[in-house]
């Protein structure tokens, strides 16, 4: 599948939502998931990361809109207990957006351990094993992005976790050597 597929096939099921003659809808849209970096996602997603390394398409400069996912579970139960207040948003979710240095950074504390942060070309990355998807989602990334405004979700009142909190609370389930 293309990027382009995946992008128009997301499209077309909001669509379908939006136009299904529900009462009430709402679509949220999670941006990178921080679970990404713990067991088993990161097995996938970051399989260097038990040797100390994150392999990355993602530029040094490049910040990941991310969210916890019970920042999205709090979410859907808000929309499904206020489906009136929730009515007809389609909401784009993140708690924090840094680099991928700034998440070895924090990972190192709370390790304990120095987590480096290693930015590949594309053909590089693909070479050391990384899967393709996570390789055109990081390349796609780079270019576009996520265009989260954190601020203004911090108008419904529900808590957003920034990296360094959930890293605190999840280093249990992030398994370096």
């Amino acid at each position: 599948m293309s990027k382009l597929e995946y992008w128009n096939d997301k499209w077309e099921i909001e669509e379908l939502v939006r136009n299904a003659g529900f009462k009430s809808w709402t679509i949220l849209r999670p941006t990178w998931v921080m679970e990404n970096l713990a067991q088993p996602a990161a097995q996938f997603m970051f399989p260097e990361l038990k040797k100390e390394q994150i392999y990355t398409v993602l530029n040094a400069e490049t910040h990941l809109d991310m969210v916890a996912a019970e920042d999205v579970g709090a979410f859907g139960r808000a929309a499904l207990e206020d489906p009136i207040g929730f009515n007809g948003k389609n909401i784009d979710l993140a708690g924090d957006s840094i680099t991928m240095n700034e998440v070895a950074f924090h990972l190192s504390h709370f390790l304990g351990k120095k987590i480096k942060s290693v930015s590949l070309l594309p053909s590089e990355a693909l070479s050391q094993g990384l899967h393709p998807s996570v390789v055109n989602s990081q390349a796609y990334r780079n270019k576009v992005g996520f265009q989260v405004d954190i601020e203004k979700l911090k108008e419904y009142g529900i808590p957003l976790t920034k990296f360094e909190s959930w890293a605190r609370k999840n280093i249990s389930n992030i398994d370096v050597e």
